[in-house]
Formats: structure tokens, C-alpha cells, sequence
């Protein structure tokens, strides 16, 4: 009977490290860049309403685009944190509206070290939201920017394939400043290089 005992007990556990050793796995894979995206969008609009509406009016966009999938997120995610969601508000008189704009997004990559094809990049992701809410009496509930950032870490190879070409928002940041800073640089070292010989030899020839 003990010995029975043991060998469920030991199946438990084993059965256990198993489940956990998998969802480490899960939690491994990366994402793409428009779904992490879309989870700092809902961090953001649930930060936003906590405790201040159980029935809310979104109205989504009706346009294909970046906000489009955006809103589809924030619905499952309203949904998925118990509020009753409505699409037009007069099917819910009594519900706040809830709307909100992307004020800004960014991607930055940075090169880790790694050779032999196991290459590593981290991956810096911000995004900042004006949200606003609004009672049916007209009181503004919220009415504030929100920001959301996550790093994260994924293998070099894997970027091309992680970047949703359909959102040029989804993709790496552009490098215009960096460019310019990179063009900048020597110029500006070769001007006080050169202003440096002119005084050495004025002060010589003097």
C-alpha cells in the first residue's frame, strides 16, 4: 500500500515537472512584434478602466489596419477580464464610452553577443496610449496617457520572420537620428582636427 503510495506520488511529480518544464517552453517562443504590441495595448486600456466600469461601449474600427487589430485585442481582453462590452452605445445607455489613440509606438533591436548561429538580439518595445472614458451623464471617468514597455530576448535569425509586415508600426523603429548622428560624428572630429593644426601651426609660425 505505501509503496503504491509512492510510486503515485512520484508519477505526480513527475507529471508535474513535466507540465512545468512545457509551459516554460511555451513561455519561451517568441512573439510576434504586432502581438506584443497588442498585449501592451490591453495592459495600457486595463490599467485605464480598472475599477471604474463594468459595462463599457467600444466602438472598434471599421478600417483594415493597425488599429483595427489593436481593437480586436482590446475586446478580447475586456471580455476575458469580466466587462460586459457593447460595439454601439444604444444597446447600453448605462455604459461608459471608452475610446483611446495610439500617441506613439517604438521598436529598437540590440545586438547581444553569441556566435555560431546562436546569434541573440533583445528587442525593446514602448507604446504610449491617450485613453479616455466618458460616463452617459457626460462625466469624464478618464481622460490621461498610458505607457507600456517590455524587453525581451530572441534568437537573430528569428527577426525577419517575427516582424508583421502588414503594420509598418509592428517593425523596427526608424534610423533616421542614428543615421544623422553616425554622418555627424566624423564630421565634427575632422573639423576640430583640422581647426587644432591651423592653431598649432599659427602659434608656430608666430
Amino acid at each position: 500500500m505505501i509503496v503504491h503510495r509512492c510510486r503515485v506520488a512520484l508519477f505526480v511529480a513527475l507529471l508535474m515537472l513535466g507540465s512545468e518544464r512545457w509551459c516554460h517552453a511555451q513561455s519561451a517562443i517568441s512573439q510576434r512584434t504586432s502581438d506584443v504590441f497588442v498585449e501592451l495595448t490591453n495592459d495600457c486600456i486595463l490599467n485605464a478602466i480598472r475599477g471604474r466600469a463594468t459595462v463599457i461601449v467600444l466602438q472598434p474600427e471599421t478600417t483594415a489596419g493597425f488599429k483595427a487589430y489593436l481593437d480586436a485585442g482590446v475586446q478580447a481582453a475586456l471580455l476575458s477580464s469580466g466587462i460586459t462590452l457593447y460595439e454601439t452605445p444604444e444597446k447600453a445607455r448605462d455604459a461608459v464610452q471608452l475610446s483611446y489613440q495610439l500617441s506613439s509606438s517604438s521598436l529598437s533591436y540590440r545586438a547581444l553577443s553569441g556566435q555560431g548561429g546562436d546569434e541573440k538580439t533583445e528587442r525593446r518595445f514602448g507604446l504610449t496610449l491617450l485613453v479616455k472614458a466618458v460616463e452617459p451623464s457626460g462625466k469624464v471617468v478618464v481622460a490621461d496617457s498610458f505607457s507600456a514597455t517590455r524587453l525581451d530576448t530572441v534568437q537573430t535569425a528569428e527577426l525577419a520572420a517575427l516582424e508583421d509586415m502588414r503594420f509598418p508600426e509592428t517593425r523596427k523603429s526608424s534610423t533616421t537620428s542614428s543615421v544623422l548622428e553616425s554622418v555627424a560624428a566624423p564630421v565634427a572630429v575632422i573639423s576640430a582636427v583640422g581647426i587644432i593644426v591651423f592653431l598649432f601651426f599659427s602659434v608656430r609660425s608666430r
